[in-house]
C-alpha cells in the first residue's frame, strides 16, 4: 500500500556547513546500486528514459541537491512539506544530511500504460561514520508518470519509523551502546523512562525512571561544533532532532504493538552529544519552542 507524501518537520532547520568528502564504505557495491556525490553505480543519471533510471535521477537530485537533475524529473531540491500527516516523518535522505546512499530494487511495476511505481529499499550515509537507518533498511516508494521528455516522479513517499521506549519493551534493537548517536540518544531516553543502572550507567547519569512509554521519531542529525571551537575530529558535537510523545503509549488495544495507533503530540526536542573515542554521550536535553 502506498502511503501518504511525507511531512517534514515544522521546525525549519539551517543546514550545517558540511564539507563534501569521501564517504564511509558501503556494505556492498557489488550488490547494490550506490550514488555518491559526484559517482554513481547507474549509468543513466539525468536521463530519464526509463522508471528506474528517473528514480536514480530522484536519488542523485535529492542526495546532491542538485537544481538540474531535480528539474529533469520534475522535483525541487528539498522535498516539501505536507501538513496532512500528523506526525513528522523527514526526507531519509536530510536525516543525516546524506553524502552516499545504496538501494536495490524491491518493487517494480510498468503495467499500466503511461503510470510505473518504483519502491527501492534504501541506506543513506553521511559523515562521521553516521548511517540511516542504522539497521536494516528504509523502504522509499515512487509513483511515475512518463512524459514528452521521459519519466516524470509526481511522488515520494515512506512509510513512517516510529520508535518507542516503555517500562518493559523497547523498538530499539541498541539500547546500550553508545559507538552511534542514535543509540546514544535512545539509551539516554530508557534510562530516563526505566531509570535502571544497566542503562543509566553507560550515559554516566542517574535517574529514578518516569515509568512513562516515550514515542519518538529521529528528525535531525546534525553537526553543530560551536563556532570557534577547537573541537578535534574525534571530539565533534551533534545535535540529534527528536520528534518526542509521551502521549501514546501503547495500549491493550494495539495488538500490533504500534504506539502510534492514536494520533499523538509530538514536541521537538534537541538532544547534543560528545564524543569521546568510540563513545557517544548526551550532554545536554531540550525542548524546541
Amino acid at each position: 500500500m502506498w502511503t501518504q507524501p511525507p511531512y517534514r518537520a515544522l521546525l525549519c532547520l539551517a543546514a550545517a556547513g558540511w564539507a563534501w568528502s569521501t564517504p564511509p564504505a558501503m556494505a556492498d557495491e557489488s550488490v547494490a546500486g550506490w550514488i555518491k556525490y559526484t559517482r554513481a553505480s547507474s549509468i543513466c543519471i539525468g536521463k530519464p528514459d526509463t522508471p528506474l533510471c528517473a528514480v536514480e535521477t530522484a536519488l542523485a537530485c535529492r542526495l546532491r541537491g542538485n537544481a538540474r537533475l531535480c528539474g529533469k524529473v520534475g522535483l525541487a531540491p528539498e522535498p516539501q512539506p505536507d501538513a496532512g500527516l500528523p506526525v513528522p516523518n523527514p526526507d531519509p535522505a536530510t536525516t543525516i544530511e546524506a553524502i552516499a546512499v545504496e538501494y536495490r530494487v524491491e518493487d517494480y511495476d510498468e503495467s499500466h500504460g503511461g503510470q510505473a511505481r518504483v519502491g527501492l529499499a534504501v541506506r543513506h550515509y553521511g559523515q562521521n561514520g553516521l548511517v540511516w537507518p542504522e539497521q536494516g533498511w528504509r523502504l522509499v516508494n515512487y509513483m511515475l508518470t512518463q512524459g514528452s521528455k521521459g519519466w516524470r516522479v509526481d511522488d515520494i513517499s515512506w512509510a513512517p519509523q516510529p520508535r518507542w521506549i516503555g517500562p518493559r519493551d523497547a523498538s530499539s534493537t541498541c539500547l546500550g551502546d553508545m559507538r552511534l548517536p542514535a543509540c546514544a540518544v535512545e539509551t539516554d531516553i530508557a534510562c530516563r523512562v526505566r531509570g535502571t543502572p544497566a542503562l543509566c550507567e553507560p550515559t554516566g547519569k542517574t535517574a529514578t525512571g518516569t515509568g512513562e512509554t516515550v514515542t519518538y521519531v529521529v528528525d535531525r542529525i546534525r553537526r553543530s561544533a560551536p563556532p570557534g571551537s577547537d573541537a578535534s575530529p574525534d571530539d565533534v558535537t551533534l545535535t540529534v532532532w527528536l520528534a518526542e510523545s509521551v502521549e501514546s503509549a501503547p495500549g491493550p488495544d494495539d495488538t500490533d504493538g504500534d504506539p502510534l495507533a492514536r494520533p499523538p503530540v509530538f514536541a521537538m526536542v534537541a538532544y547534543t552529544l560528545q564524543r569521546s573515542g568510540n563513545v557517544w554521550r548526551v550532554t545536554g536535553r531540550s525542548a524546541v519552542p
